[in-house]
């Protein structure tokens, strides 16, 4: 629908659940910083942002949708000609395939089209910006001293890290934020919370950069 509709209304799409808080601000400095600029050559090759997961023993990486994933027009372009078997593997990208996990077939299905997870999107300091829990839950997360979860497990590739250092101060999405607590989150991070002082996390132009 999107593909028909609407390529050429945006120049990005975010797909999200309704339990995923969406910092809008960061997203747009991010897709406008010099990295996915130059990433994208202005625009014009595709990219798949998110959190990059891989299972023990995967060949894919995938965007956690959970997290949220951003694609751009031209790897919209890209996807929805891999499912209709116009692209570059001239067949239909899983037709018959249903289930939940609809991350790793875009994953997939882009990867057959030649678009692969962008890896990159941690911060300059190594910190996630698309984060795939609440930000209390990444705050206090430490790996289980007996058996690594699935946490640890899908993300060997690009490691962890805890405490403040858990989240960017850029970042752009957390999951599983329940009604009232994305509520919090949008008056926290926009200064509406009359004990939290409104210049602190703001620069000039209204950009959220560093609130704990």
């Amino acid at each position: 629908y999107l593909h028909k509709h609407h390529l050429h209304d945006f120049d990005y799409f975010v797909s999200g659940g309704d339990d995923l808080f969406v910092v809008v601000e960061n997203l747009r400095k991010y897709l406008l910083s010099e990295e996915i600029l130059t990433a994208t050559a202005g625009g014009t090759e595709p990219i798949f942002l998110g959190r990059p997961f891989r299972p023990p023993g995967g060949v894919i990486p995938f965007n956690s949708g959970g997290a949220g994933f951003v694609l751009n027009t031209a790897a919209v372009d890209v996807l929805v000609k891999e499912l209709l078997g116009k692209g570059k593997s001239r067949k239909e990208c899983r037709p018959n395939q249903a289930g939940f996990w609809e991350d790793v077939n875009v994953a997939y299905c882009l990867n057959e089209g030649g678009v692969k997870v962008f890896n990159g999107t941690q911060d300059e300091m190594g910190r996630e910006r698309f984060l795939p829990f609440t930000p209390g839950n990444h705050l206090r997360y430490r790996i289980p001293p007996v058996t690594p979860d699935w946490y640890v497990k899908y993300t060997e590739d690009w490691g962890l890290k805890f405490g403040l250092d858990c989240c960017s101060t850029d970042s752009i999405t957390f999951h599983y934020a329940k009604k009232l607590l994305m509520k919090r989150y949008h008056a926290i991070v926009h200064g509406l919370c009359p004990n939290i002082p409104k210049k602190e996390g703001r620069n000039e132009g209204g950009i959220v950069i560093d609130r704990k």
